[in-house]
């Protein structure tokens, strides 16, 4: 009897541990791979996730650390910082662009820009849309990838583009025309 319960309880705990080593992933409408233990509520392309026992919890004696071995995992350490870098400003630029559609589409509305003016306002977002990758960002320098760390940080495309600076002195040297006239 006590052999039928130990049986029972070891089934049991197998199949539990097979549910909660369940794990799906999926893209977001953002371009974030996610994982979890639930699939997603909406309906998205979900992958499952096979996961081998044994990897995660094997324990191995310590390679003793030489100097050597340190650069590559700095190395390692950078590239995985810059590629969280480069998604949150993928995930920003995805945000603004969508809020300066917004804005677009209400300044249209209200008459405050022409169809034309917003037929180049859409074209030109279109193109921030192309120019901006998670490809050009990883392998970005210089100039370039100051953009995207500022685009991470959510400071916005017309910000880190320098177009709302150059917005400003354009307007600017404009109210000192209008100030200079009699």
């Amino acid at each position: 009897m006590l052999i039928r319960q130990m049986l029972a309880m070891l089934v049991l705990c197998s199949l539990s541990a097979q549910g909660l080593s369940q794990v799906y992933t999926w893209v977001d409408e953002n371009g974030q791979k996610h994982f979890r233990s639930q699939p997603p509520p909406a309906q998205r392309q979900v992958e499952t996730v096979t996961i081998k026992p044994g990897y995660a919890g094997e324990a191995r004696a310590a390679a003793p650390e030489t100097p050597a071995r340190t650069a590559p995992t700095e190395a390692a350490s950078a590239r995985t910082s810059r590629r969280e870098m480069c998604q949150s400003a993928m995930r920003w630029t995805v945000i603004d662009l969508k809020n300066l559609r917004e804005i677009a589409e209400a300044r249209k509305s209200a008459g405050r820009i022409t169809t034309a003016e917003y037929a180049q306002a859409q074209k030109n977002l279109d193109g921030v849309e192309q120019r901006i990758s998670l490809q050009d960002c990883t392998t970005s320098s210089g100039e370039d990838q100051q953009r995207y760390e500022c685009l991470s940080k959510g400071a916005g495309v017309l910000v880190c583009s320098g177009l709302m600076a150059a917005a400003m002195e354009k307007a600017e040297g404009e109210a000192r025309q209008r100030a200079a006239k009699p």
